[in-house]
């Protein structure tokens, strides 16, 4: 198959699914007929299954197909390295202290509150990958690469908005915070982060500067 057609297809079949799956009325006959230990298993496994054909078909052919648009170099090419650089600092973030929006503030029984990271932006895991893909898409342009990160890019926004409706119509608690919070950073409330907070930040900027000085070797380009 063309490469680019294997990328599109399971870049839809990754995006399809990962917004259909937590669909109330499927994830509820899903839940009532596996549970919910089961459920997010399946949920997993089926990420997994497209992702990683994704980013393998997108591996092979990356920087290939029509160029949409070349952006490299020059201020553009300095503005999209901070861009990635923060991308990483939320996703590390976002990890280390769970949002409202995360299953671990669920699993882990954490109250229904902004702490860390969430108090800039309610989704800092998918606001970091969504960074992420952005600094990517802007230098890459590319077919094969703007399919791939264009899809990063478009599960981690539309992720995060399906993500908010579904769970501020089940639960009031979670309503509550996205009434209170921001749903894309707002730099306004850097003032709010503890020193725990700015340390997981530094962390992950740190992550994408040791990626950055060895991206070449690592990622060819």
């Amino acid at each position: 198959m063309d490469p680019i057609l294997l990328i599109a297809l399971f870049a839809g079949l990754f995006l399809v699914t990962h917004l259909a799956l937590p669909h109330p009325p499927l994830r509820a006959a899903l839940v009532a007929r596996l549970g919910v230990g089961a459920y997010l298993g399946l949920y997993s496994l089926i990420s997994f299954a497209t992702l990683i054909p994704l980013t393998v078909s997108w591996w092979g052919a990356r920087h290939q197909g029509p160029a949409l648009w070349m952006l490299r170099g020059g201020p553009v090419g300095h503005a999209v390295e901070l861009i990635v650089l923060l991308g990483f600092g939320f996703m590390v973030a976002g990890t280390v202290r769970p949002a409202p929006s995360s299953i671990a503030t669920t699993m882990q029984g954490l109250p229904m509150e902004a702490r860390g990271l969430s108090q800039i932006t309610r989704h800092p895991l998918m606001m970091g990958v969504s960074l992420w893909a952005t600094g990517h898409l802007v230098v890459n342009g590319w077919l094969t690469d703007v399919l791939f990160f264009g899809t990063m890019l478009l599960t981690g926004i539309l992720g995060a908005m399906h993500q908010d409706h579904r769970k501020s119509a089940a639960n009031p608690a979670y309503a509550a915070v996205v009434a209170e919070t921001s749903f894309f950073p707002n730099p306004l409330r850097l003032g709010a982060l503890d020193a725990r907070s700015w340390g997981a930040l530094a962390a992950g900027v740190g992550v994408g500067l040791v990626l950055r000085v060895f991206h070449a070797p690592l990622f060819g380009g």
